[in-house]
This record gives C-alpha cells, sequence and structure tokens, in this order.
C-alpha cells in the first residue's frame, strides 16, 4: 500500500509540475496565515515524525503573507517529509519563520547523520540525480522538491538546503529555506542570499 501512495503521488507532481511549466496550473491568491502553514504541515506529517521520535519547536510571528494556501503547503510539507527523513531519531526539528523587509523566511532545521547525503540545491532539480533519500515513507515525494521549487517561485520566492555549521563530525548541522514575499511578485524572483559553507562562494 505504501508503495501504491508513492507511486500515486509522484505521478501527480510530475503532472503537476507539467501543468504549471506549461501554464495551466491555477494559482488561487489570498491572505494566508504564516502560522496555518507551519501548523497544518505539522498535523499532517504528524504520524512520520511520531514514528521517528522527533521533537518539535516552533518559532514564528503573527504574519500573513499573499499567496496559494494550499499550494504554500504543500510546498512546505515536501520540504518537512525530506527533513523528516534525514532527521536523526530522536532528535528536534526546529521549525521557525520571521519577517524581514517584506519576506517570510521559513526554516526548518535539523541534524542528520547520513555522511553520503550532497546538501545543496541540485536537490529541487527536476531530473537531476539526487543523494537524497526517497521520502515516500515520510508523507513525501521524489518530486516533492521540484514542486516546491516551481511553486514557490511562481510566488516570487525562493528555497534552498544548507549546512548551517561546518564541525566534521559524524552528524551534520542541516537546514531547508523558503522566502516567500509578503506580497505577490509572480514571476519575479527575490534578490535574497541564503546561508552558505565557509570557503564557498555565494
Amino acid at each position: 500500500l505504501g508503495q501504491v501512495n508513492g507511486l500515486i503521488s509522484l505521478i501527480k507532481d510530475l503532472l503537476d509540475i507539467e501543468r504549471l511549466e506549461s501554464g495551466k496550473l491555477e494559482f488561487e491568491f489570498t491572505a494566508v496565515d504564516v502560522e496555518d502553514i507551519i501548523d497544518i504541515s505539522c498535523d499532517t506529517l504528524k504520524p512520520h515524525i511520531k514514528s521517528k521520535n522527533l521533537t518539535l519547536s516552533k518559532d514564528f510571528p503573527e504574519s500573513s503573507l499573499v499567496g496559494d494556501e494550499d499550494r504554500l503547503i504543500q510546498s512546505f510539507i515536501a520540504l518537512l517529509a525530506n527533513a523528516i527523513t534525514l532527521a536523526i531519531p530522536g532528535s528536534n526539528l526546529a521549525l521557525s519563520a520571521t519577517q524581514k523587509d517584506e519576506i517570510v523566511d521559513f526554516s526548518i532545521a535539523f541534524t542528520c547523520d547520513d555522511l553520503t547525503v550532497i546538501i545543496d540545491d541540485a536537490v529541487f532539480e527536476k531530473y537531476k540525480r539526487s543523494t537524497l533519500p526517497d521520502p515516500s515513507s515520510y508523507g513525501g515525494s521524489p518530486l516533492g522538491l521540484a514542486l516546491a521549487k516551481a511553486v514557490v517561485e511562481r510566488h516570487g520566492g525562493l528555497v534552498s538546503i544548507a549546512e548551517t555549521e561546518l564541525e566534521i563530525s559524524k552528524a551534520r548541522q542541516v537546514a531547508f529555506y523558503m522566502k516567500v514575499p509578503v506580497t505577490r511578485r509572480s514571476g519575479t524572483p527575490v534578490s535574497l542570499a541564503f546561508p552558505v559553507k565557509e570557503g564557498v562562494p555565494a
């Protein structure tokens, strides 16, 4: 049953990407509470969070933005499902959102002990081979990150992944980021800097 559901999610995401790229995927832009994006995503993936004995910490403002609520939640769920997949069992997922200069910056920080995973933005590319494990067992889809990238860019925003600490150890501190303008900027991506490793050009 799990494999069937994963295949259905994969096909659905592929169709959504194709419709979005052809301009046939409709968006409904309304006022969206930042809290709802985070809370609904967590509730949706609650069984998977519980299955890995993960704890959650949340920090977000009482604010809103203009966007397609369902699509933004779908995008955040894709990031969260991959974070759950990578996170060490029994560790913490730190979910936060901050607003600065008309941009809401969502982040999901976690600890990963898989040293084979390559942490770079290639994980968001549709047809590029990724070292990330398949998130299907934790409520995600192999194409979830690619769809999240397309949806967030449609809102004029950006997604990224980065290591947040540089110490060489058996554990890696990693975070997914989703930056979305408070007001609609469809087709005009914001220019924002994401965290980068020391010694690596931005």
